[in-house]
């Protein structure tokens, strides 16, 4: 199968779908040495790519419900993996979003979760997603965009998460 054509497309492929199916049924027939899509996916497309490729297909209809499995799966592979916060930050493009929206940006939910999902897995490591925002914004400028997101609608339940966690830091 010719996975590699037309990677913006990967998902509509119906190549793509048939080696989906392929991978499963071999997994169900040998589940102790399986084959991890998302691992099999990165290695081809670098971690970058393939969450790149990823967001695009959330945002189209047609692949909406197979991008976000592999949303999904690929956030536990990260977790699985040990990747830190910050690394999946910059693997996000998270360090390069325009600092005034990011708490809107819908990657940053997604990178929220995954913090969330570390410290399920690594409770004996917790981790806070401010260090590593503290690497792009000030202490003042970092309380200021969580006061401004506190009073949108869309924004209201993360920024008061982060304000929250701010206070307990000091």
């Amino acid at each position: 199968m010719k996975l590699t054509e037309g990677e913006g497309y990967l998902l509509l492929s119906p190549q793509f779908t048939q080696w989906l199916k392929y991978v499963e049924k071999l997994n169900a027939k040998n589940p102790t040495n399986g084959t991890s899509v998302v691992s099999t996916l990165t290695a081809y497309y670098g971690e970058t790519g393939l969450y790149r490729l990823i967001e695009a297909g959330i945002k189209n209809r047609k692949t909406e419900d197979l991008a976000t499995k592999l949303q999904a799966e690929k956030i536990q592979h990260w977790v699985v993996k040990a990747k830190g916060p910050d690394d999946v930050f910059r693997v996000m493009a998270l360090d390069i979003v325009h600092k005034d929206s990011i708490l809107s940006n819908p990657g940053f939910s997604t990178w929220a979760k995954y913090v969330d999902a570390f410290n399920a897995k690594y409770p004996e490591h917790p981790t806070s997603m401010i260090p590593t925002l503290l690497n792009y914004f000030s202490d003042v400028a970092l309380f200021k965009l969580i006061e401004v997101a506190e009073n949108v609608m869309g924004t209201k339940s993360i920024a008061t998460k982060l304000q929250e966690k701010m206070s307990k830091i000091g």
